[in-house]
């Protein structure tokens, strides 16, 4: 591996996937101590709960004349110097508000390895380059596939200081504003169980069943994209560095962050914006809580029955050089915004807009974002906003709700006519139930094949492909492999048309494979494959029929679709639709057609 790659631990963590051969993967920090119990718990909670993702939360310590380290006896680790000890275990478990946040969810995870290998191992996208990843990305979508997510309510590692340890000037990418990788939390969200990039040493065991004898771990083209000198052009990307002046944040609560600066700690609501604790007047602002330690503060604040107000307070920002402008602040998060302070005043950001320079006034202008004179009326306007969108919302599902009521009274009338046809055949061979059953599916399988099933908006492209207004775009100059992962799907068994709407430009020849559609379901991939004849340079509609028979364990089928591109044309993607053929019959080379939409 070069040396001028930044690191990416994802990377790291598959290699060490792919070469185990254990039947359980234990991926943990690599400055963190263990008992001599620790291996012996792994095992024991697999072999009494298997299909679980199992974390261990961390005991951390800040105490420095543990450096350089010098083996201390756990007892000392979760007194004098511990910043997340409460009462037999860590604060984080504690926590049953905002765990995601309070938990080390990149501490250590275990997970069976079979398990890992079927979700394709480690997600290897470029916005998990640098400090900001981490193994919780893995339990998200073994959670997604129906593990269980699993903390080890007696069992911890411990960490002491050392220099470095809090990521100091490393490169991160996207975030939700408390170093929880935003990327991660998408699949979170979205229920989605592959990863967006695959390692293709990872992908060839999933797909065969057994490891390749020669397999390359780095994609190519990461050779370049993956660069320190790219990586700093980036604009998903960030430096990160600890407080100035020696201003260490020590506990994020939920309206209030806990910093140690000059063997003191202080308690800087997050309504003040930012804070200079280097600057005596900024440590004695009226609102500034000082004490001894950080669980004094935290008693302290759970004294109060309220925070302080702050929003009608005068606010003093640090001073600057006349006419030089302070760059934009991160200073807290309130529900799916980013709080941030600029030009003396508060900008309440969605995360979902992803990086958003306010320094641009045209960026500043977005009507999404939002803006105001203090913390509080900033978070007044986002609940009033998410008030409003559930107010719409629940109208929507009002609306919604009449229409199934009506469309249900409608299969009722259908299902009583059935039942009429259904009595005048009693005499026949089969029984009254079975023609019932029949009739069912046979109304079912007619409306799926009069509306289908549109699938476009469900599907999310890897970083090799680009959303635009025309449709998913993957050009030739892209690496082979997929660009499109689709919902995660349960369906009867049946016979199925899967329309796909697309057009080529740039085809070197006539016969070159161009688009791959992978149809996963029950550990089994169907692969169909069209060719550059098979696309004009207009929209094209091709279609792929396949046949669903009885599932292996149940009556319904857990099924994927991956689209992958083979570098030959620039391939757009419009529109997916998914339609129910009949009930029987089996896919076949015959069922790939062409035409003109």
């Amino acid at each position: 591996m070069p040396d001028d790659l930044y690191y990416h631990k994802h990377l790291m963590y598959n290699i060490g996937i792919a070469k185990s051969r254990g039947d359980i993967v234990v991926i943990c920090d690599s400055d963190a101590m263990f008992t001599k119990s620790f291996v012996r718990t792994v095992i024991e909670t697999f072999e009494r709960t298997p299909e679980i993702a199992l974390h261990f939360d961390e005991v951390r310590n800040s105490r420095q004349d543990f450096y350089p380290f010098n083996y201390p006896p756990f007892e000392l680790l979760t007194g004098d110097g511990a910043i997340n000890w409460r009462d037999g275990k860590t604060t984080g478990l504690w926590d049953t508000e905002d765990p995601l946040h309070s938990r080390n969810y990149g501490a250590c995870l275990c997970a069976k390895r079979a398990d890992l290998i079927a979700i394709g191992g480690a997600d290897e996208h470029m916005d998990y380059l640098g400090h900001v990843c981490g193994p919780y990305e893995l339990t998200f979508r073994l959670v997604n596939k129906g593990r269980k997510e699993v903390w080890h309510e007696s069992e911890f590692l411990y960490h002491t200081w050392h220099p470095g340890s809090d990521g100091d000037f490393n490169y991160i990418g996207p975030t939700d504003g408390r170093h929880m990788s935003s990327t991660a939390l998408e699949a979170l969200e979205t229920g989605r169980v592959m990863p967006l990039t695959e390692n293709p040493v990872i992908r060839h065991e999933r797909e065969n069943g057994v490891p390749p004898v020669n397999g390359q771990f780095i994609n190519p083209a990461c050779l370049k994209a993956w660069t320190q000198e790219e990586v700093a052009k980036s604009p998903r990307f960030k430096l990160f560095k600890c407080g100035q002046g020696g201003t260490k944040l020590v506990r994020e609560l939920a309206t209030y962050n806990i910093l140690s600066y000059d063997d003191k700690f202080y308690g800087v609501p997050h309504s003040l914006g930012p804070v200079d604790l280097a600057r005596k007047e900024d440590r004695e602002k009226p609102q500034v809580i000082e004490g001894a330690s950080a669980d004094e503060i935290e008693a302290l604040l759970a004294e109060r029955s309220s925070p302080a107000p702050v929003a009608t307070l005068p606010v003093r920002q640090p001073s600057r050089p006349q006419g030089v402008q302070a760059p934009p602040v991160l200073v807290g998060m309130a529900g799916p915004f980013n709080v941030v302070f600029y030009d003396d005043a508060y900008f309440g950001v969605p995360i979902s807009l992803g990086p958003v320079d306010l320094a641009d006034p045209a960026q500043r202008a977005l009507p999404e974002i939002l803006k105001a004179s203090t913390w509080n009326d900033v978070d007044s306007m986002i609940r009033a906003q998410r008030l409003s969108r559930l107010e719409v919302e629940s109208r929507a599902r009002e609306q919604m709700l009449e229409q199934l009521r009506a469309e249900l009274a409608a299969k009722d009338a259908m299902i009583a006519d059935f039942l009429d046809t259904i009595t005048a055949m009693r005499g026949e061979s089969r029984s009254w139930n079975e023609v019932r059953d029949r009739l069912r599916r046979e109304v079912f399988s007619l409306q799926f094949r009069l509306n289908g099933a549109e699938l476009f908006d469900a599907f999310t492209p890897t970083d090799i492909a680009e959303r635009r207004a025309d449709g998913i775009h993957v050009t030739a100059d892209k690496p082979a492999g997929h660009f499109l992962h689709g919902p995660r799907l349960s369906l009867d068994k049946g016979k199925y048309t899967l329309d796909i709407w697309g057009a080529r430009q740039r085809a070197s020849a006539a016969g070159l494979p161009v688009l791959n559609v992978e149809l996963v379901t029950n550990g089994t991939t169907t692969v169909g494959t069209f060719n550059t004849e098979h696309f004009a340079e207009t929209p094209t509609l091709v279609s792929l029929v396949f046949q669903l028979n009885d599932a292996p364990t149940d009556a319904r089928h857990e099924f994927e679709i991956r689209l992958a591109h083979h570098g030959h044309v620039d391939l757009v993607v419009s529109r997916i639709r998914l339609r129910l053929t009949s009930g029987t019959g089996a896919a076949s080379p015959a069922d790939l057609r062409r035409q003109h939409a």
